[in-house]
């Protein structure tokens, strides 16, 4: 019996944090305010090299996520100023759930579930209420290891962004920070899940381009820079990327 009310109590959260994703979502999508995005460090399972880099991040250090969002309103004739404020909030001190690799559709379902149910039990209050959380997991600079996957989920209204722990990695982390962002907005990928290249040419930023190669830019959606045929770079800071504009209309931009 007590097995039953506490199903019947997570079925009940759960669908209320759907329904009040769904506000948030048509609200964003009218972009008739700015959004509020809330970046939360988690503590759980970090060295303490790791640990120092984080406690030196600040609100000021992700400023450039809104000035990329404010430039490419702009360039889509955007007329809300300041399309996102971003906040450096509390940290988590509890690991969120992970997803195994090669998992079903129904145990990715099940992981989405505990993702929220995890986020609602450890996400501290903010000063104003978020539209969007991406939680930061860091791991050690390390020269060729390859982080696991970032997400963003748009029903959830929350990411998942694995980054470095180096200043020299940060305008990169930004980058990944944004991209993860714009899928809760809607955005979806513009590159090949088998090697990473990006499709041409909505993950091409300037497509018209002669000659096409090598690309000065990234897409957004896209994640690098197109060298060649085969190869594609990381961007080194948002400076060096752009919104797209099949990205621009899949988050509201363009009708």
């Amino acid at each position: 019996m007590f097995k039953k009310i506490r199903i019947l109590v997570l079925v009940l959260i759960l669908a209320w944090v759907a329904l009040d994703a769904m506000r948030t979502e048509n609200k964003a999508q009218a972009w008739e305010s700015s959004q509020y995005i809330y970046l939360h460090p988690v503590f759980a399972g970090l060295d303490e090299d790791t640990m120092q880099y984080i406690k030196t991040q600040n609100t000021e250090q992700w400023q450039d996520i809104e000035q990329f969002f404010k430039r490419e309103g702009e360039s889509y004739g955007l007329k809300l100023g300041s399309p996102v404020r971003v906040f450096w909030g509390e940290p988590i001190k509890v690991a969120p759930p992970q997803l195994a690799a090669g998992g079903s559709m129904f145990n990715i379902m099940l992981w989405s579930l505990q993702l929220r149910w995890w986020a609602w039990r450890h996400t501290p209050n903010s000063r104003v209420k978020p539209d969007a959380r991406i939680y930061m997991l860091y791991h050690p600079a390390e020269n060729g290891v390859a982080l696991p996957h970032s997400v963003g989920i748009a029903k959830a209204r929350l990411g998942l962004a694995h980054l470095f722990a180096s200043e020299k990695m940060h305008g990169s982390n930004q980058v990944v920070v944004t991209h993860e962002l714009l899928h809760i907005y809607g955005a979806n990928d513009h590159y090949d899940p088998a090697n990473n290249q990006p499709l041409f040419p909505q993950g091409f930023a300037e497509p018209d381009l002669e000659p096409r190669f090598p690309q000065r830019l990234a897409e957004i959606m896209a994640g690098r820079i197109p060298l060649d045929e085969s190869k594609a770079e990381m961007p080194k800071s948002l400076r060096d990327v752009l919104m797209g504009a099949e990205t621009a209309k899949a988050i509201g931009w363009v009708n």
